[in-house]
């Protein structure tokens, strides 16, 4: 699995937008992962939709919703997965809690596909032909009919 990411914020009052890819390997997909919805404890600014932030508004008066983004990851029939989320306004642009936001999932993933390794392949073929009763107890109906084939001819 591989997780990337770019926080962009333009100069002023806009709100930074994180945008980010998440991608199973090859191998991971081989093992049939589904997709998972995710916590991160990422932050969502009150009124999220808006792409700015104006001095005391919303979080830059401290007004905060506590709601927190969940991210669903990729699956085995879609491996790929790009996103993107609009973060709060910082003073500072420092955006320590996405880096945690990546490391759940990576947690959350890691577990996910170490449960899907235990379930081990199977390759298993058999066969089973008529029981020796059920011949005996039909052959002489089959001989019968052999019988009356062979002499209407």
């Amino acid at each position: 699995m591989e997780i990337n990411w770019k926080i962009l914020k333009k100069r002023g009052y806009f709100r930074p937008v994180l945008t980010y890819s998440i991608k199973l390997s090859r191998e991971e997909c081989e093992l049939g992962i589904s997709s998972l919805k995710i916590d991160t404890k990422i932050l969502k600014p009150l009124n999220s939709w808006e792409s700015h932030c104006f001095p005391d508004k919303n979080e830059r008066a401290g007004i905060f919703d506590e709601k927190t983004y969940e991210i669903s990851t990729p699956s085995f029939k879609n491996p790929l997965l790009n996103g993107s989320l609009v973060l709060c306004w910082k003073e500072e642009n420092s955006y320590p809690e996405v880096k945690k936001g990546f490391e759940i999932i990576r947690n959350i993933m890691e577990k996910e596909i170490m449960r899907a390794q235990e379930s081990l392949p199977i390759c298993e073929s058999g066969e089973i032909f008529v029981s020796s009763s059920f011949k005996k107890k039909t052959a002489p109906a089959f001989a019968a009919e052999r019988f009356l084939k062979a002499a209407c001819m």
